[in-house]
C-alpha cells in the first residue's frame, strides 16, 4: 500500500509590516546594529589582509630572478 504525503504549505514570511510600531522600531534598530557590525568586520578583514599581504607574499611566492636573454 502506498501512502501519498502532500507537501506542507510554506509558512508566510514574517515581515516588518506586521507588528506594533515599537516592534518595528526594535527590529530596525537590531538590523542596523547587525549591518554595522558586519560592515565593520569586513573593513577590519580587508585592512588586515592589505597590511599583511606584503609580509606573507614572499612565503607563498618565491622571488623572481631575471635571466638575460640570449
Amino acid at each position: 500500500m502506498t501512502t501519498i504525503v502532500e507537501p506542507l504549505a510554506p509558512a508566510a514570511p514574517q515581515t516588518m509590516a506586521s507588528g506594533t510600531p515599537h516592534e518595528k522600531q526594535v527590529a530596525t534598530k537590531s538590523m542596523t546594529i547587525a549591518l554595522g557590525g558586519g560592515v565593520a568586520l569586513e573593513w577590519y578583514d580587508w585592512t588586515v589582509y592589505g597590511m599583511m599581504a606584503s609580509f606573507l607574499s614572499p612565503l607563498f611566492f618565491p622571488p623572481v630572478t631575471r635571466r638575460p636573454r640570449c
